[in-house]
């Protein structure tokens, strides 16, 4: 028969196992859960090939004078918030500012934080012009399909730049993708090949 001291310590040394092994599981989940997050955050969304001369949309026009830069916006997309604010900063360092264009899309069935969205980018890039993108149909012709995409054409109507301008979803702060659309303000297409675009989907109607 065991002792009720033998017993006791028993328990003891179970109790304390199963207290380790939930600190392990618990830190195996906290792991998980943080690198599922640095892999959504490095993770672009979707990109096409973008027309290398102005296609001729009829929502926003070219500026014969000085580069005319787009941004596609989804809004309701939370990264596309520091995609506008990378556009600001970019802006705020040109010798010249180019004609600005922030095309909003407009899905049937999305009104949440329409005008929300309108007044925060008219806030932060009070010069740019507001169109709205009915069912993505600009967004189609220019060929972006993800939040967050700014294209860039010269005067000539060629395109000079092509991508995203953040380090990653959400990420704000100096990178060489927003130094390059500066450069390319000056003419030139060695900044024009694609780069990462990190945010949502334009087409998807629940983006994170």
């Amino acid at each position: 028969m065991s002792s009720p001291f033998a017993t006791s310590s028993l328990r003891g040394r179970l109790i304390a196992v199963a207290a380790v092994f939930a600190v392990v599981l618990w830190s195996a989940a906290v792991i998980a859960g943080i690198q599922r997050i640095w892999t959504y955050e490095g993770t672009p969304g979707e990109q096409l090939a973008i027309l290398a001369t102005w296609p001729g949309a009829s929502l926003v026009t070219v500026d014969p004078d000085r580069a005319t830069l787009m941004m596609f916006v989804h809004p309701l997309c939370a990264c596309t918030r520091a995609s506008v604010a990378e556009v600001r900063e970019a802006l705020d360092s040109m010798d010249q500012s180019p004609a600005v264009w922030i095309v909003l899309l407009s899905l049937h069935g999305i009104a949440q934080d329409w005008e929300q969205s309108i007044a925060a980018i008219a806030n932060r890039i009070p010069e740019a012009k507001i169109v709205t993108d009915v069912e993505g149909r600009t967004a189609d012709t220019f060929g972006a399909s993800t939040s967050g995409h700014v294209v860039m054409y010269d005067r000539e109507s060629k395109l000079v730049f092509s991508g995203g301008i953040t380090g990653g979803r959400g990420h704000v702060g100096d990178n060489d993708v927003r130094r390059g659309l500066i450069v390319a303000t000056h003419g030139g297409s060695n900044h024009a090949h694609d780069h990462p675009i990190f945010g949502c989907g334009l087409d998807d109607p629940e983006p994170r």
